[in-house]
């Protein structure tokens, strides 16, 4: 099922990505290395001022260690900012990619998982805040 949800996912990313390639052309190297990172992560001037706002930044920073310390053959980090349309809500992703034995990548997840949500901050409810949402795809 979490295969299914990172699919559908890569599809909406790499949608995004060749629709904003198409309108604004292939980044060159100087552009690349212009456009903002958070936490070492590339990403978009949209995800930066997010991050800044809701003040994710030390979130960012341990979900990046739990991913490098999880995922073996965690590479390609980037961050984003998505928006369900039809509520309004908005959070970012850090989207990465895999490699290996799917029976490793699951070991990894699952230890990945039970990590991220013993250190999740929460909000004034005691509930996990999903602010920050983790996807990979699981490169052949």
């Amino acid at each position: 099922m979490a295969q299914a949800k990172n699919l559908a996912a890569t599809e909406e990313n790499s949608s995004r990505s060749l629709s904003w390639v198409i309108e604004n052309g292939p980044p060159d190297a100087a552009t690349s290395s212009e456009l903002p990172h958070v936490c070492g992560l590339p990403t978009d001037l949209e995800a930066q001022q997010f991050c800044e706002h809701h003040d994710l930044e030390d979130t960012i920073h341990q979900a990046v260690d739990l991913i490098t310390a999880s995922y073996r053959s965690a590479s390609d980090l980037k961050l984003y900012k998505e928006t369900d349309p039809d509520i309004g809500e908005s959070w970012l992703v850090i989207d990465f990619c895999v490699q290996g034995d799917l029976d490793q990548i699951e070991e990894e997840d699952e230890i990945f998982t039970q990590k991220w949500v013993a250190t999740m901050p929460r909000d004034k409810d005691g509930l996990v805040h999903d602010l920050v949402r983790i996807g990979f795809d699981i490169l052949s």
